[in-house]
């Protein structure tokens, strides 16, 4: 069975394979804060979320990158509900990332 490396960028998880040299895994890198570098200069990420990504989509396409759509849900909470993030991050993304990935996610 081939591993990848996971690669917590920016707070997004990054999958590569470990057989990638370290030169091109930092290309990889350096690709994903330009793109997203791109897309802060055209749109404010939390006003208008999906205008970022289209432009973070887009600055991924002109460095010959392959993207997936991105799917968009609203959710309205009601008075008084929260949400825990910690949770999730621990049961879901702890399978995917080892345990000191999983702290830097949940520091963000």
């Amino acid at each position: 069975m081939v591993k990848d490396d996971v690669l917590l960028v920016a707070g997004n998880f990054t999958s590569v394979s470990i057989d990638v040299f370290e030169v091109l895994k930092k290309d990889v890198v350096d690709s994903i804060l330009f793109s997203q570098l791109y897309a802060s200069s055209k749109v404010v990420k939390f006003s208008d979320s999906r205008k970022w990504y289209e432009s973070y989509t887009e600055a991924l396409s002109k460095l010959k990158w392959k993207t997936g759509g991105h799917k968009f849900s609203r959710v309205e909470l009601g008075e008084g509900v929260s949400v825990v993030l910690n949770s999730l991050i621990h049961k879901r993304l702890a399978s995917v990332a080892g345990f000191p990935q999983v702290e830097q996610f949940e520091r963000l």
